[in-house]
């Protein structure tokens, strides 16, 4: 079977891509396994498949490249935003994204015909801080263990050049 596929990164992030809209993957974590490992396979960080979704634009979903589901990864929903604009799937310049840790928003602009840019907004996440949580960061005497609520950095992803495949980025 030939699968078609996009290699993309952002800030050195980098994944397989593989459009799944009109596709249905069996084993998109065995998949991701086989094709991640840099010497023998594609390489890369792991797979993502870009679905249907019937909340969002697109649905988002990222395998490490041992096999198991990450919630989310900013590097790689501002490469989702640029494939799915750039292939005409999403002719809107905002987009919302599905994936394991919610709908996420991402506001494209386009500065001609050669390149996108993409930026991403994540909001607000409970975290949960724990004391073994904190030993293993090194921080055992001002770690406080409890709720607490972490602003997400909205990140950016410049894309320039599809020729010389140039991947310029930068983070406010």
């Amino acid at each position: 079977m030939e699968l078609k596929f996009t290699k993309m990164h952002g800030c050195g992030n980098d994944y397989i891509f593989i459009n799944c809209f009109d596709l249905e993957l069996t084993s998109p974590a065995s998949l991701s396994i086989q094709l991640s490992p840099r010497h023998t396979g594609v390489g890369s960080d792991g797979l993502v498949v870009m679905q249907r979704s019937e909340i969002a634009d697109a649905k988002m979903r990222i395998f490490n490249l041992d096999g198991s589901e990450a919630e989310m990864c900013g590097n790689a929903i501002r490469c989702v935003g640029k494939y799915l604009y750039d292939n005409g799937i999403v002719r809107r310049l905002h987009l919302r994204i599905e994936t394991l840790s919610g709908i996420k928003e991402l506001f494209l602009a386009t500065k001609n015909e050669s390149g996108s840019f993409c930026k991403s907004r994540y909001g607000l996440r409970r975290i949960k801080a724990r004391k073994d949580t904190c030993e293993a960061i090194g921080r055992k005497r001002d770690c406080q263990t409890g709720d607490y609520w972490r602003r997400a950095v909205q990140s950016n992803l410049c894309v320039h050049g599809e020729s010389s495949r140039r991947h310029l980025c930068q983070r406010y």
